[in-house]
């Protein structure tokens, strides 16, 4: 929402002030972590940041850093630090708390300890020419120690609808007009970045395979009910109009679901009557 780009901007802004803010004996350590439900854009919002600073984005899932070798892990870190030194760059950590985990969990090892010692070590040994993003959806497994080493901290939530249209008129490559848009919009409220996105690019195969211009309702409806029945995926028709009739009685009309499933308007009439729900 405009609060988050409100922050970004203000971190962007004072990554590129950071000589001037030095030179008034400012500090500012280049550090953000993004935090919050799986989905929500943290690492679209990673490569927005890189695109706008002109910076390449060195990407490091942590948990695929992690070894099952005593001290292998460690040195792991150790590399990528190392190497994000070397050159101008942002270092983006995903996967954040697969390190970063609390140390007084009595449940975790001795060296998994250990190793969120030595990530505190390499951030705090880090460049302070190296920008340092990091996400997570697990925010409540940070050590405190590791909170402490963000300058910002920016809670990524599920998109607004306004933020939904932006996100749509970015994903898709064909002109949508306003009435397709606030459909989509609508219909999108509860999904995350990620699905959205996915749907999107859905659409953007189906409009060159099938050599279309103008997005029809049809094939935008057909693309956002499989995000809406993905939970009930294996289930007959029938149990599938009716989930779609339920949920978004406004959004699928009796045409609309024949279109979709290949059956009748009559068809769809008597499966939704049989459940006791009348348009």
């Amino acid at each position: 929402d405009e609060f988050i780009m409100e922050k970004v901007q203000n971190f962007i802004k004072y990554i590129k002030s950071n000589d001037l803010l030095l030179e008034k004996g400012v500090e500012f350590i280049p550090s953000l972590l993004l935090y919050g439900l799986p989905g929500c854009g943290k690492s679209e919002l990673a490569k927005y940041i890189a695109s706008e600073l002109e910076l390449p984005l060195v990407t490091a899932r942590l948990d695929s850093l992690i070894s099952s070798y005593l001290g292998s892990t460690s040195k792991n870190l150790r590399e990528l630090f190392n190497y994000a030194n070397s050159r101008p760059c942002i270092l983006f950590l995903d996967e954040f708390d697969a390190i970063a985990k609390l140390r007084d969990d009595q449940n975790e090892l001795g060296e998994l300890k250990r190793i969120v010692v030595s990530l505190l070590q390499n951030i705090d040994m880090l460049d302070k020419q190296t920008i340092l993003l990091a996400a997570t959806n697990h925010q409540h497994l940070l050590d405190p120690a590791i909170w402490r080493r963000f300058t910002y901290k920016i809670e990524i939530i599920k998109p607004n609808q306004l933020i939904v249209s932006k996100m749509i008129k970015s994903f898709i490559n064909f002109d949508i007009d306003n009435k397709m848009l606030q459909l989509y919009a609508n219909s999108c409220t509860s999904l995350s970045g990620a699905e959205i996105k996915e749907i999107c690019n859905e659409i953007n195969r189906q409009m060159v395979l099938q050599d279309k211009k103008i997005l029809n309702k049809t094939m935008l409806l057909n693309e956002l009910s499989k995000i809406h029945l993905q939970d009930i995926i294996e289930n007959p028709i029938e149990d599938k109009i009716k989930y779609l009739k339920q949920h978004y009685d406004k959004l699928y009309t009796y045409r609309d679901l024949s279109k979709i499933f290949g059956v009748s308007t009559g068809y769809i009439s008597k499966i939704i009557n049989q459940g006791g729900k009348n348009e």
